[in-house]
């Protein structure tokens, strides 16, 4: 690059700085260039690379795991894409291990071509230079909000940012219902909390309601039952009477005093119950209204709702649509999904009367 030359008679009090150095730098640590394969950090392109693989199928037969990247030298250099008109950029292979039960295959493939930096800061795109322009950038952390309803109704919510990835939106609706939302592009695309829940593992209701409530034996021993005491129990399971075949009381129906009593003349000696008072039973309410009922069909659910269209089979499902999406975040020690107790404080805090008792 040609000097400049200054024709002014008056001088710099202070040497300017070098304004493209954090640029510059910056840059040569994602790429880390100059650093063999074995010896370079996690960071940049070696930390996103890391970060995606290893990716697994649903019965952990088939494995595909990075191994190392290179970055060859360019085609052409910054001068000679400007002459051209094409993009200064080198091309870059990827190493991968490809394991198959006991087989294991190692092969490297090309990716694509990667934008190189000129000395100047800039990128050569199609012949033309450019440079980056900063964007504002949401911090990680939740963030609550609440809305109004149409209806006068305030709804509320809560946002999970990551570092990156997509963001995990929870909100109310004019039911209580609790709808969870993982692409903010397609707001119609939504599912229960216990869904999402359950596709996370939680295959049973018991073991979803167990994050938040608590199981009890209630004893029918006692000769008068008062409201008060009944407050916030409700049923774990069907109570019905062997003698007439009838219906006492269906699952998670509120128990009440006249349910207790028709229980005692069909025998029963003890209830088995969920204290709600955790939330008054607002997260019940999502929990009843799940179809869903085995971790799979939790996954199929938020597949199709993701993925219209596309095929339903279950390795496509797991692999591109629900596992990666949590994997890749509980890699990351920045990022790592909460568990489901953080999204009941999270719940918690976003209703106006539990906030109040936190």
């Amino acid at each position: 690059m040609a000097e400049r030359k200054n024709f002014g008679k008056l001088t710099d009090a202070l040497e300017a700085p070098d304004l493209i150095e954090i640029q510059l730098n910056s840059y040569r640590e994602f790429l880390q260039l100059d650093v063999a394969p074995s010896k370079r950090k996690k960071m940049g392109l070696q930390a996103v690379l890391s970060e995606a693989f290893p990716i697994e199928s649903y019965d952990g037969q088939i494995a595909l795991d990075f191994v190392s990247y290179e970055i060859k030298k360019p085609k052409l250099d910054m001068l000679e894409s400007l002459r051209e008109g094409e993009t200064f950029s080198a091309p870059l292979y990827v190493t991968f291990k490809l394991r198959e039960g006991e087989d294991l295959r190692e092969d490297t493939l090309f990716m694509g071509e990667i934008p190189l930096m000129t000395g100047s800061g800039s990128f050569v795109i199609n012949g033309a230079e450019r440079v980056i322009v900063s964007q504002l950038h949401r911090s990680p952390g939740i963030c609550f909000e609440q809305s109004q309803h149409a209806n006068g109704s305030i709804l509320h919510s809560f946002r999970i940012i990551p570092d990156h990835g997509s963001w995990i939106e929870a909100q109310f609706d004019t039911s209580d219902l609790i709808y969870i939302y993982l692409d903010r592009k397609r707001r119609r695309r939504k599912f229960l909390a216990s869904t999402f829940l359950r596709a996370l593992g939680y295959a049973t209701d018991e073991e979803i309601l167990g994050l938040y409530y608590s199981f009890e034996s209630f004893s029918l021993s006692k000769r008068v039952f008062k409201e008060e005491e009944l407050e916030n129990l409700v049923l774990s399971e069907d109570i019905i009477d062997a003698d007439s075949e009838s219906v006492i009381g269906r699952r998670y129906d509120a128990l009440t005093v006249d349910m207790i009593g028709r229980a005692k003349l069909a025998g029963y000696k003890k209830l088995g119950v969920v204290n709600v008072s955790w939330d008054q039973g607002l997260f019940l309410k999502s929990v009843k209204e799940d179809t869903t009922r085995t971790v799979d069909e939790a996954l199929k659910d938020l597949y199709q709702k993701l993925r219209p269209g596309d095929p339903k089979a279950f390795f496509f499902h797991c692999v591109f649509g629900i596992k990666p999406f949590f994997s890749i975040l509980n890699k990351s020690p920045k990022t790592s999904f909460p568990n489901p107790n953080f999204l009941a404080v999270s719940l918690s805090l976003s209703t106006p009367s539990l906030r109040a008792t936190s």
